[in-house]
């Protein structure tokens, strides 16, 4: 839902100010990192609602970040191990989206990816979560900026 924070961890700077600029547009607040370290950084420092996270990352995989934080123990660990985590990869593969789900992600989008989609999977899992909130009748900024690159 538009007002809840994003936490964006990709190692591409291009996905990240796309994702960024067009989440901000949409009144999302934005986390952003580009490793693993970040990302679990931001975990233990922040209360992100949402974690998009890139499947290759320079220091560990997105996946090992996703096992981590639901491995996490919800009374002595900052993190919330029910987080809502998208795993975003060029990796298409049926073999690697249930690789990535089997490991705890809730959803796999590929890249290049519509953000429209990548919007409204983002809403249905911040839904499914207990945050209340819909996608505009627009779809959010999608007329701007549709398909990352």
């Amino acid at each position: 839902m538009a007002g809840s924070t994003v936490l964006v961890v990709d190692d591409e700077p291009r996905i990240v100010e796309f994702l960024a600029e067009n989440l901000r547009a949409d009144d999302y607040s934005v986390l952003t990192g580009a490793t693993g370290a970040e990302a679990i950084e931001a975990l233990s420092n922040a209360r992100p609602d949402i974690v998009l996270l890139d499947v290759v990352l320079p220091d560990m995989s997105g996946i090992d970040v996703c096992r981590r934080l639901r491995g996490a123990d919800a009374v002595n660990d900052p993190w919330n191990p029910d987080l809502p985590v998208i795993m975003l990869s060029a990796r298409a593969e049926h073999t690697d989206r249930v690789r990535g789900l089997s490991r705890g992600a809730d959803d796999y989008v590929t890249k290049p990816f519509h953000y429209p989609e990548l919007l409204a999977r983002i809403a249905g899992l911040l839904a499914s979560n207990g945050k209340s909130g819909a996608l505009d009748k627009e779809g959010g900024s999608s007329a701007r900026l549709a398909t990352a690159p």
